[in-house]
This record gives C-alpha cells, sequence and structure tokens, in this order.
C-alpha cells in the first residue's frame, strides 16, 4: 500500500467483538482485515469526525447479516478530520486499484473532495448526485455541496450529469433551468415517484453516486435540523442504493451530511444503503451484444431509419443505441422498457434526442 494508507485510523476489533453474533459483517470485514487490497471489490471509509460516531456506524453496521457474499469488501476504518484535503488522494488510490470507495461521512463538503478524486483520473465522467435541494451558488466562497464544487467547476470535465430526489419548491428556478439547459437529467422528487422505472437506468448512467442524507425525510432519519418532512423515504434510499451496486458502470458510491453525534437511525439507515449497495454488486451485469436481444425500430427522421435497442437475455435491463457522429462512436444509452413500448407507438425517447443533440 502506499503511504496514503497510513493515515487511516485503524479499527480495533476488540471494540466490537462482543456486540454480535456469528454470520454477519463483522465476521466478514474482520476476516478481510488482513487481506491485500488488490483483492478486494470494495472498500470502505468513514470521515464521521469524532470517535463516538465512527463506533456507532460500525456497531450498527457490523450487526448485517452476511448477504449473496459474491463481493470481497473491507473496512479501511476513519479517516482524520485533520487530513480531509487529502481525501481525493486516498479515493484516487483505490479507484486505481479498481476497488470501489464507499465513503461515508459528516460533512457535505467531504463529498467534493469523492467527485475530485474521478475528475483527477478521468477527462470526462457522469455523475450522479442525490440532493434535497437545487441551490444557486453563484459567487459562493466554500462549496457546502458536491453542486456547488461542479458549479465552481463549470461543469469541466462532467460528461454527463443525473439529480435526483430534489424538492422543486425549495430550489432556485434560475440554477434548474441552467442545469436543464446543459442537457443534464433532473429528476424531482414529485417526478421520482411519477416515473419510478426511469430511476434505475439514471443510475446505470453514472460513475460516481454522491447521495446527501438530507434527501431523506426526517421522519425515517431523525435529522430535524437540515431536514424536511418532504423527502424520499428509507424504502427509496436502499434500492437506489442497490441499483448503484448493480450498475457495471459505478466506481464510488458516498452517503454525505451525518449528525454529529450519529443518531442510532441515521446509522442504521447508512448501514442498511451500503448492505444494499454490495448486494447490488454481487448481482452486476455487464453489456454485452451476444447476451443481449436486439431491436429495430423504425423512425424514418433524424437522419436514420431506426432507433435500436437491446435487452439482457435474462433480466429486464434495456439500452438504446446513440448513432455514430463524425467524432464519435456508436455509444449505447440505458435506458427504461417503457422507452421501447413508446418507441412502437411512434414517440422518440426525450433522453436519446438530448443525448443526441449534445453528440
Amino acid at each position: 500500500m502506499t503511504p496514503i494508507f497510513d493515515l487511516i485510523e485503524p479499527i480495533d476489533w476488540q471494540l466490537y467483538q462482543d456486540l454480535h453474533p456469528k454470520g454477519n459483517w463483522y465476521e466478514l470485514l474482520k476476516a478481510n482485515a488482513e487481506q491485500p487490497l488488490s483483492e478486494m471489490d470494495m472498500a470502505i471509509v468513514t470521515v464521521l469526525d469524532t470517535p463516538e460516531s465512527a463506533f456507532a456506524f460500525r456497531k450498527r453496521l457490523y450487526a448485517c447479516k452476511k448477504g449473496s457474499q459474491n463481493y470481497r469488501i473491507k473496512d479501511l476504518g476513519e479517516w482524520p478530520a485533520l487530513h480531509r484535503h487529502l481525501l481525493p488522494h486516498l479515493c484516487v488510490e483505490l479507484l486505481k486499484n479498481k476497488v470501489i470507495p464507499l465513503v461515508v461521512g459528516a460533512q457535505t463538503t467531504a463529498a467534493c473532495a469523492h467527485l475530485a478524486a474521478h475528475f483527477h483520473l478521468k477527462e470526462q465522467i457522469s455523475s450522479l448526485l442525490v440532493l434535497p435541494t437545487v441551490e444557486n451558488t453563484t459567487g459562493a466562497v466554500h462549496h457546502s455541496s458536491a453542486l456547488s464544487w461542479l458549479f465552481e467547476q463549470k461543469f469541466n470535465g462532467l460528461e454527463h450529469l443525473t439529480i435526483m430526489g430534489y424538492k422543486e419548491y425549495a430550489s432556485d428556478q434560475p440554477a434548474l433551468q441552467r442545469l436543464h439547459k446543459l442537457g443534464f437529467d433532473m429528476l424531482s422528487l414529485g417526478r421520482m415517484r411519477d416515473l419510478r422505472e426511469n430511476i434505475e437506468p439514471l443510475i446505470r448512467t453514472a460513475q460516481v453516486t454522491v447521495f446527501e442524507l438530507s434527501t431523506i425525510r426526517f421522519s425515517n432519519s431523525a435529522h430535524p435540523d437540515r431536514q424536511s418532512i418532504f423527502g424520499l423515504d428509507a424504502e427509496e434510499s436502499v434500492r437506489i442504493a442497490w441499483y448503484a451496486g448493480a450498475s457495471a458502470e459505478m466506481q464510488s458510491f458516498g452517503i454525505y451530511g451525518l449528525e454529529n453525534p450519529l443518531q442510532p437511525e441515521q446509522a442504521e439507515l447508512c448501514s442498511v444503503m451500503l448492505w444494499y449497495f454490495a448486494e447490488g454488486y454481487a448481482h452486476r451485469q455487464t453489456f454485452q451484444k451476444e447476451n443481449s436481444l436486439k431491436y429495430y425500430v423504425p423512425i424514418h427522421d433524424f437522419g436514420q431509419e431506426t432507433l435500436v435497442f437491446y435487452k439482457l437475455k435474462n433480466a429486464p435491463i434495456w439500452w438504446i443505441e446513440l448513432p455514430p457522429t463524425l467524432f464519435n462512436a456508436v455509444k449505447i444509452l440505458p435506458c427504461a422498457a417503457s422507452d421501447y413500448a413508446n418507441a412502437l407507438q411512434g414517440e422518440i425517447p426525450e433522453r436519446w434526442l438530448r443525448f443526441l443533440q449534445k453528440r
């Protein structure tokens, strides 16, 4: 391991050995503690700022029962607040080793460091932000969220952005309009409920997920100071985590905005979200044309004669093909089964049009 890993505060496993019976994540993670990082699929790191919060989170996390176990995961420990500015370097090292960072943080500013690691490694990335509101951060001195950091970066290096879970009534309309004009996918809290089947393909478009805990209504996570009575519920949140884990494109996942001191409800919610991410990972299926059924839908417009859809032979997972351009090869874009059904009725998928225009 590189010296950056020496900064992590290691786990004192003795603190937890009497808390849980066998057959749980304590047993799984302790067994993997001495395994080489190169043999892992995922690695958990917390940035919770206090030993008490770190202990409360792990106490609940380790109680989760073992699931599919078709994955290799280890808990690296607590990242010290003193070195928070070096968090991007830790994430970079994990990504270089093809290990998915699973970051749980108290401060939403840590999400900026999380994103910065991906921008350091790739020229173009696609990000998913699950946020309670979309705010106008023009001229902000401090970046309090991942979105404000992206605004400051002027979205350079961002291939695509999906924002979901935000409340329209609490969001800045000029900021929303700007994001719409840039061709990004915007799925408000209300539209998430109306268009549930669109959530999974939107998540499949991203390589990194930042989930702000305040997107969840406080009755589900005991976070009254920063949350509204309106928001995602616990079941919707773990479903997002499962979809993110199941996406073969997803390279990292972070949950931010936990309280200090950490409340038991938040510890349980975040623990279960990580459990579902790992379970989703165990069910990943990579797109391959030979493992998919191919469908053609005639359209006679937009410079081509057909839309090309793909569906996995053994799962209801769909893609649509973006045609090549002078400077771009064919691109496969995740879509919903309803996009194919609507295309058969002569309705061109709106997302396909937006991505086509961006090319």
